[in-house]
């Protein structure tokens, strides 16, 4: 409501700017003082249409979906602690690949669970992430303990060996008992 009284104010304040320019003034005042009155008037217009928009978008908990981005995009690995909190992350945007596992300092692992609560179980490159025709995929490499993925179904999928599995934002990949969150 308050926004609506300025609007009003200011746009009050443009037309009348204009009217006494074109009544009173004469020359290149004339046109510099009718300027800046139509440019207040666009102004008030535009950015009252566009609130109006941005208002009755937040109004509609749908609206996200609205919008002409896809917002289901990956652009986060995190790790998750016992009270699945996230406490260290991995950027995937950019990355066309990530090897998941923990690194002895011979291996080429980007996902480091060296220092994880469950490294023991995790093998030196367990698992594969590839990001292939604009989605991520996981893939268990043949470890002992396995991986897994919660998908939004609450469904835990056990991966096999050469068996990608396509990877959604808000899937939790389970890499022997340690968490990570798609995001």
């Amino acid at each position: 409501m308050k926004l609506k009284v300025i609007d009003l104010i200011i746009l009050f304040s443009a037309i009348s700017n204009v009217i006494i320019s074109l009544l009173f003034l004469s020359g290149i005042d004339k046109i510099v003082f009718c300027s800046i009155g139509i440019l207040f008037i666009i102004s008030v217009v535009s950015t009252g249409t566009l609130r109006t928009n941005i208002i009755k978008r937040q109004k509609n908990k749908d609206y996200i979906s609205d919008l002409p981005y896809e917002d289901n995009r990956i652009y986060q690995l995190q790790l998750l602690n016992e009270k699945d909190k996230p406490i260290a992350f991995w950027e995937m945007y950019g990355h066309t690949s990530h090897v998941i596992g923990v690194d002895v300092g011979e291996n080429l692992v980007t996902v480091n669970l060296l220092n994880t609560t469950y490294a023991s179980m995790i093998d030196i490159e367990h698992a594969v992430l590839n990001y292939t025709g604009g989605k991520w995929y996981v893939e268990d490499t043949g470890t002992k303990n396995g991986t897994s993925v919660v998908k939004s179904d609450g469904k835990k999928y056990k991966l096999t060996v050469a068996k990608p599995c396509l990877l959604e934002k808000g899937d939790i990949i389970y890499i022997g008992l340690t968490k990570l969150k798609v995001c």
